[in-house]
């Protein structure tokens, strides 16, 4: 049986920051950018790397990447404004990385972010 409330809540914390108010970095699905989830992680940026999802997110800085599921798609050429913006709002805010199931794109992205950081 799925469990609908761990799909609905789907995000993981990857870099643990200073505070609970900013230096976090997490990493979701199309489900984790619900307003309510947003909120109890203090997350005020995000970035979507998925085509089509048009949402707009109220009172979060919002980075979209037009990016298609396709092995084909070459997400390489996002990865320095990605990074640059995950860079300059963990100063500030909690970040949250989605995709629409948070295991490709938005992984990738975060582990470029990660190799990025650790050198």
């Amino acid at each position: 049986m799925i469990n609908q409330e761990a799909i609905k809540q789907n995000c993981s914390l990857i870099v643990k920051g200073e505070t609970q108010d900013k230096g976090n970095l997490y990493l979701g699905n199309l489900n984790s950018i619900e307003e309510e989830n947003l909120k109890s992680k203090s997350i005020k940026a995000v970035i979507t790397a998925a085509r089509g999802v048009n949402t707009t997110i109220k009172n979060v800085n919002h980075y979209v990447i037009e990016a298609d599921d396709d092995e084909n798609f070459q997400i390489i050429q996002h990865f320095q404004k990605a990074i640059k913006f995950i860079e300059q709002n963990l100063k500030s805010t909690n970040v949250l990385v989605h995709c629409f199931a948070g295991v490709s794109r938005s992984a990738t992205i975060v582990c470029a972010y990660l190799m990025k950081i650790e050198k």
